[in-house]
């Protein structure tokens, strides 16, 4: 007989590997035990040289469903160093959990959907948790929402104020059942309690259903099919609920969350009920399917009015729908016998989610609306998760297909997975202040946060801090070196530079990335590319090292100097600055107007003058305080031409919403396969668009011309270096035309062309660019 420790590193916690692990043991008649440690998995194991072979085999290839097995460590132990096990006649212990360090970063699971076992039992009459909104076992359920504290256990997360009943225990220790230790175990008798309420506007008063749960989420449900608005108590914060095929209910939610015009997301029953309304690819349905439930944008299948189920208002001009299925029992017993449903966070855009019942009722009560309730429950959520949002990219045609998948937004379903990157530096990285997110890395892994909204916002900016430590602790990390974006401004360098004494007591060194720079790198980073590269960066803005506002940069990347090296970027114009001045894109074509004369050197404003007609007053007046110098910045921002362009060509003038103007003027292109063509030079671009629109070119071939003449101009710039890899990155590539386009035709060329997919290409992936970087300068 021999006796052997074994160490299994991975995801192995929060998806039933223990109870797995103890039934593996009783089939190859195996004794000993196994307890959860840290973040792994360690076994005690006594047996046949034979039986342990067959037994450390099926632990790497059998694992149940959610694990990832990362590495096993075994070696052999003497009797004496075995623990001490219950003295109760049986060969096999699943043990409490201990607190061992083995520096090594556990692997926490995410939020699981609700596993088809799960929801068969939920839809059983016969079953006892029928219609149960909590239904779970070790293959489903909130996970990282709800962890306190590891080792995961029943009484480190917020499931431990509902003590197990006799028969949720018995399920829990009996062998081979499937909710044997799974920690979120719980039935009618014992589990969290759900409540449905109604707000009465003319009596100002909130009124309570006291019903049994299932009733209250028909009430729900009921409420949601008169054409009424639901706030829905979800694992990561509250949503709002309506029919997306009611026009009355879509109105009065954009009126209550405050949004005009920016499209909903939909919630369908069923993969079948999504292909009824958009066209889904074999890589889409997947993403659709797994555990992290994200949004996926996919292509909306054209329907007249008396089929469509969603009402126009609720995509606007988008060709796409933002799908996505059920992850819960609750949604799931919500969109029984119901059409679609717009499934929207509660808060306005770049708050922090609503995690508790108060803000909605007091959002509901300021609203003056009626027909507003909330179906709630008393399981607390720890963890706000937003929705994750994802789309496939597909360039060429079948069968030579190859498909990209890029991450949006990461978080429910992904966080805190942690991404591979070539560094093992210890590091924390603050990212930027706007889609807020940081990243801890070590031993080769980036842990990379949750999207946080705008640190401008007080309650985001508390989170971001409560997050950060709420990992730290979580995790063990001790980093060496803080890293934040060079923009003085942004109130996470500031807190930092706060902090800066403290924490050079601490030992930490603090390091400042430029946010181009961090773009580019975050695909570096993510695909480990090796050599060096062509680096593309463009958004809207960032603090660029002349002091200037950058956002249309290119790189080149020195694999063997570790350094990125400025080589070219549109021309600096100078744009009225400020929020207002990056929200009012009329105001700034008129700043491009202005800068025109000077970069093409020529006389622009007979041109101009014919151009704008009736508006030429308000453009003086733009150009005299460009020209005095009034509240103006420099800057190189492509969102920001895009900005001008979707104004001259009438598009929209005004950001209601973040990149609203360049998002409709890709709408706006998508309509049509034509494109004009644009001069190779970008300082001409605005001026050839103008020229074509006095000359009645089509609008929709205009604007497809302008996203090809930016891709053009990649090409052109990658076609003088002599290098062969490509970077692509920052969120003016969520541009589908614009990303297509420049992928195509640069490997057409014979380039490699890299982009963010696990890591978003806005401002949510720049902390693993800035670690990337740190590490760089560290080794050079």
């Amino acid at each position: 007989m021999t006796t052997k420790e074994i160490i299994v590193k991975g995801m192995v916690q929060g998806i039933g590997f223990r109870p797995f692990v103890a039934e593996l043991a009783e089939k190859f008649q195996i004794s000993g035990w196994v307890r959860n440690v840290n973040g792994s998995v360690v076994i005690h194991a006594t047996a046949e040289d034979a039986f342990l072979a067959v037994f450390l085999h099926a632990l790497k290839f059998n694992a149940p469903l959610g694990a990832n097995v990362v590495s096993i460590e075994t070696w052999d132990i003497t009797e004496d160093e075995t623990a001490e096990v219950p003295d109760d006649g049986k060969q096999f212990h699943i043990m409490e959990s201990a607190k061992i360090d083995y520096s090594d970063y556990p692997l926490i699971p995410s939020d699981l959907a609700t596993c088809q076992t799960c929801e068969a039992e939920l839809h059983n009459p016969e079953n006892r948790r029928y219609h149960h909104p909590f239904i779970s076992c070790t293959a489903c359920g909130p996970r990282y929402s709800i962890i306190e504290a590891l080792p995961y256990d029943r009484e480190r997360i917020t499931m431990k104020k509902f003590p197990m009943c006799s028969r949720c225990r018995e399920e829990y220790e009996m062998k081979a059942n499937r909710r044997r230790h799974a920690q979120t175990v719980a039935c009618w008798d014992c589990g969290p309690q759900v409540s449905f309420m109604r707000w009465d506007l003319q009596q100002k008063q909130w009124i309570t259903d006291e019903s049994h749960d299932y009733d209250c989420i028909e009430a729900a449900r009921n409420w949601i099919l008169q054409g009424k608005i639901l706030a829905v108590k979800d694992i990561g914060g509250f949503h709002l609920a309506c029919s997306a095929g009611c026009e009355e209910a879509v109105a009065a939610l954009r009126i209550l969350k405050g949004r005009e015009k920016k499209p909903f997301a939909v919630m369908f029953r069923d993969i079948n009920h999504v292909r009824e309304y958009c066209e889904v690819n074999t890589r889409e349905e997947s993403l659709l399917l797994n555990d992290a439930r994200p949004i996926v944008l996919l292509k909306r299948k054209e329907m007249n009015d008396a089929e469509a189920a969603i009402h126009p208002d609720v995509y606007g001009n988008s060709p796409d729908i933002g799908a996505f299925l059920p992850c819960n029992p609750i949604q799931i017993m919500l969109l029984e016998n119901c059409g679609p449903l717009i499934m929207t966070s509660a808060n306005h855009s770049g708050e922090l989610l609503y995690l508790e019942e108060e803000q909605v009722r007091r959002l509901f009560e300021a609203s003056e609306m009626d027909h507003l309730a909330i179906l709630t429950h008393d399981r607390p959520i720890l963890t706000p998760l937003d929705d994750s949002i994802v789309r496939v990219i597909s360039i060429g045609q079948k069968p030579n297909q190859v498909y990209y998948e890029q991450t949006i937004r990461r978080a429910r379903g992904y966080v805190p997975n942690p991404i591979m990157v070539p560094f093992s530096e210890h590091f924390l990285a603050v990212g930027g202040d706007l889609k807020a997110t940081f990243c801890y890395t070590g031993n080769n892994r980036a842990y990379l946060s949750q999207y946080l909204g705008d640190l401008s916002d007080e309650a985001c900016f508390a989170e971001f801090q409560k997050q950060m430590e709420h990992m730290k602790v979580l995790f063990k990390f001790i980093p060496s070196t803080v890293i934040h974006d060079a923009h003085p401004g942004y109130r996470s360098v500031q807190h930092l530079k706060m902090m800066e004494g403290l924490l050079k007591r601490r030992g930490n060194k603090m390091v400042q990335i430029q946010h181009h720079m961090a773009h580019a790198a975050s695909v570096l980073a993510e695909h480990d590319v090796k050599g060096d590269a062509i680096c593309f960066a463009f958004d809207g803005t960032g603090y660029g090292t002349d002091g200037t506002i950058w956002g249309s940069e290119v790189f080149l990347w020195s694999a063997d100097e570790r350094q990125m090296t400025r080589i070219n970027h549109l021309p600096p114009v100078q744009l009225i600055g400020g929020d207002e001045g990056a929200r009012n894109a009329q105001t700034i074509l008129y700043g491009y107007l202005a800068n025109a004369g000077r970069l093409q050197d020529c006389d622009m404003e007979p041109q101009i003058k014919e151009f704008l007609g009736e508006q030429y007053a308000r453009y003086e007046v733009v150009q005299k305080a460009i020209a005095a110098g009034i509240h103006t910045v420099t800057s190189t921002s492509m969102g920001r031409l895009f900005d001008a362009a979707s104004s001259l060509l009438g598009i929209c003038d005004y950001n209601s919403y973040e990149g609203e103007a360049p998002i409709e003027l890709e709408n706006c292109a998508a309509r049509t396969k034509e494109a004009v063509q644009l001069s190779a030079k970008p300082e001409c671009w605005l001026s050839d668009l103008m020229k074509l629109r006095i000359d009645g070119a089509a609008t929709e071939a205009l604007a497809r011309g302008f996203i090809h003449a930016v891709a053009d101009w990649i090409m052109d710039i990658c076609e003088s270096q002599p290098v062969k890899q490509v970077v692509l990155s920052g969120g003016t590539f969520q541009n589908r035309i614009l990303l297509e386009r420049t992928i195509t035709g640069m490997t057409g060329r014979g380039y490699q062309v890299y982009i963010n997919e696990k890591i978003p290409s806005g401002d949510g992936g720049i902390c693993v660019g800035q670690a990337y970087l740190a590490a760089m300068i560290k080794k050079q």
